[in-house]
C-alpha cells in the first residue's frame, strides 16, 4: 500500500504510468484499507487509511520558482504541487493583470509554466491558485524579474 501514498492523496497506478486516483476511486481505497485495518489491525492499512482520510480535507501544497527572465523573451515558472489540482497563474504589474493561465486540472509534481515576458523591465508579481478534487484551496505567491531586453545590433 505505501507505493499507492503520495504522501497527499492516492495513486490510481503504479509502474511506467503513475495516475492520481478521482475522489471515488480514492474513497473506495480508504474505505477497502479501513476494512483491512478493522479485520487485521496491521499500521500498513491502519496507518494508511488514516492518512488516505486526512488528505480528502487538506488543501493541496504549492511551491513557486520564478527565475529572471530578459524582456520579450520566453521565460519558465516552475510550480510544484502536493496533489491533483485544477491549477491558475496569474502574472501582474501593479493593477495589471500581464499574463493568465489556466492550466487544468494537473497532477502533482512539477509543472512548467511557459509565458512570453513583456518587453518592459522590472519586478512582476505571480500569484498561482489550485483547487483539489474535493474543492481544498490553496494560494501562493512569488515575484519575477524581467531584465532589460537585449538591442538587436545593426548590421552594416
Amino acid at each position: 500500500m505505501p507505493e499507492y501514498d503520495t504522501g497527499a492523496w492516492s495513486l490510481y497506478s503504479t509502474g511506467s504510468s503513475r495516475h492520481e486516483s478521482t475522489v471515488s476511486y480514492h474513497e473506495l481505497l480508504r474505505d477497502f484499507l479501513n476494512s483491512m485495518c478493522d479485520r487485521t489491525q496491521a499500521d500498513v492499512y491502519c496507518g494508511t487509511a488514516t492518512r488516505f482520510t486526512e488528505y480528502e480535507s487538506e488543501p493541496p501544497v504549492l511551491a513557486l520558482a520564478a527565475p529572471k527572465v530578459r524582456g520579450g523573451k520566453t521565460g519558465t515558472l516552475r510550480v510544484r504541487l502536493s496533489k491533483i489540482s485544477s491549477v491558475t497563474v496569474q502574472i501582474t504589474r501593479g493593477d495589471s493583470v500581464v499574463s493568465t493561465h489556466a492550466l487544468g486540472t494537473i497532477g502533482y509534481g512539477l509543472t512548467r509554466v511557459h509565458w512570453k515576458a513583456p518587453r518592459r523591465k522590472g519586478t512582476y508579481d505571480v500569484s498561482v491558485s489550485a483547487r483539489d478534487l474535493n474543492g481544498n484551496t490553496a494560494d501562493t505567491a512569488g515575484t519575477v524579474e524581467v531584465l532589460k531586453p537585449v538591442k538587436k545590433r545593426k548590421r552594416g
